[in-house]
């Protein structure tokens, strides 16, 4: 029925119903009064919903091939970012191998030197320290000493001996 009626537009000089104001089911009554056709309301919307489901398929025959497309790149998309994820995943793994290797390494390194450091300390403690020490204590020997044989030659006041006493505290 609707081919009958486009080519009654046509005829008409109006073209194709389609192409004319993108509306069919505004256009087939207008066509339908002028030519004195009369259909019943339930023709006419069964028209206008053929022309819908017409139109809904040629939509859908047209997209058909470009969704397909659509979904088979993001397939290939997903496929290499998978991959790059994996090789992304290797490479850091081979890092992070290596950097606890190196890591490991150098604690080793450190314990040594602070070991070589530590021995160091003690060594100049022992053979710098001990004898000034010695030396210390011999010296200060020494002046007391000397101090005992002062104080045998001239006898001082006790008040005297109080400051040695002082001296000797600090």
């Amino acid at each position: 029925m609707y081919a009958i009626l486009d080519g009654i537009v046509q005829y008409c000089g109006g073209g194709s119903a389609r192409r004319s104001s993108g509306h069919p089911h505004r256009i087939v009554p207008a066509v339908e009064a002028h030519h004195g056709i009369h259909q019943s309301r339930g023709e006419r919307s069964a028209l206008a919903h053929g022309t819908i489901l017409t139109r809904t398929q040629i939509l859908l025959d047209d997209t058909q091939p470009k969704i397909a497309t659509l979904v088979e790149d993001a397939s290939h998309i997903v496929y290499l970012a998978r991959g790059q994820a994996q090789r992304l995943d290797r490479v850091v793994g081979e890092a992070t191998d290596r950097l606890r290797g190196q890591l490991v390494r150098v604690d080793r390194i450190l314990t040594g030197t602070l070991e070589a450091v530590e021995d160091a300390g003690t060594q100049v403690r022992r053979t710098f320290w001990g004898p000034v020490h010695t030396m210390s204590a011999l010296v200060q020997g020494i002046k007391i000493g000397l101090d005992v044989l002062r104080s045998r030659r001239n006898p001082e006041p006790v008040h005297e001996t109080k400051e040695q006493e002082d001296e000797l505290f600090i």
